[in-house]
Parts: structure tokens; sequence; C-alpha cells
């Protein structure tokens, strides 16, 4: 009898703790950064706004779960570039270290450079990775601490398009 209600309360923490993971946010304004690619340029995100619906990915090659999502996070960029904008922003690493990760392993995801961690502050991160989504009308539609699945992020860009 303990068994059956143990496992029943650990299947409702971990249920609400999945529900809580992704919170719509809806109705606020996404907050405007310029930030450093890897190769020196600006990137302003109000320059986006309006065009494509926004990923927005908070992350650092030194975060285990960050490195384990980024071959099905390519793949999903692969797929959806031209509907959407992804940017990769990292929030720790050096400049060189996080130049070297995406070479070494092949990927071409935008990734913007916030190492004084003030676009984070902004977007309230306190720890990677942590997901956002933008919509056309540059709202933080949905904010996620983890990394989407590919079928997730599909299926927010098909509601949004």
């Amino acid at each position: 009898m303990n068994l059956k209600r143990n496992l029943l309360l650990i299947i409702i923490l971990i249920l609400s703790l999945t529900i809580t993971a992704c919170v719509g946010v809806g109705t606020e304004e996404a907050p405007d950064f310029t930030l450093t690619d890897l190769e020196g340029n600006e990137v302003t995100l109000s320059d986006y706004i309006g065009e494509k619906p926004i990923f927005i990915k908070f992350w650092d090659p030194t975060c285990i779960s960050c490195v384990e999502a980024m071959p099905e996070f390519q793949e999903t960029y692969n797929e959806n570039k031209e509907r959407s904008e992804f940017f990769m922003i990292n929030v720790r690493t050096s400049l060189a270290q996080t130049k070297s990760f995406m070479e070494e392993n092949g990927y071409d995801i935008p990734v913007l450079m916030d190492t004084s961690m003030e676009v984070a502050e902004e977007y309230l991160v306190s720890s990677v990775p942590k997901m956002i989504f933008i919509d056309l009308d540059g709202k933080q539609k949905f904010e996620y601490y983890g990394t989407w699945s590919q079928s997730e992020i599909n299926g927010l860009l098909d509601r949004e398009l």
C-alpha cells in the first residue's frame, strides 16, 4: 500500500515539475539587446522582430545537458532556419573556447556572447539551458529551463505561423 502511495506521489511530483518547467509568458515584450557573434559582428534582437519567430537558447559549452542536446538542436535548426531565427547565447565561456567547441563539432547555429551576463540577467536566467520563444510581435511567449525537443519546436512554430 505504501509503495503505491509513494509511486503516486512521485508521479504527481514529476508531472507538476514538467508542467511548471514550461511557462507561458505571452504578453511580456522581449527585452531588446545587442550582442556580438563569434565573428565579432553586432546582432540586435529588435532587427529580427516581425520577420520570423525567434528561439533563444541560453547555454554554455561546459554545461553537460547543453552539450548532450546539441546534435538534436543542430538538426532542429537545420530543419527550421528558414521559418525561424535561432540564437544561442553563451553566458560563461570565453569566445575562443566557444568558437573552438562549435568548430570542432561542426555546429553552425548562430552564437552570441554574453559573458557579462547582462542579457541573461534581463531574461532572468538562473541556470542553463534556458529556452525563450519570441513571437512575430516581439512578445516573449514561452520560456523553459531545459531544451525543447525538435517536435516541441516544430509544434510551437506550426501554431505561430
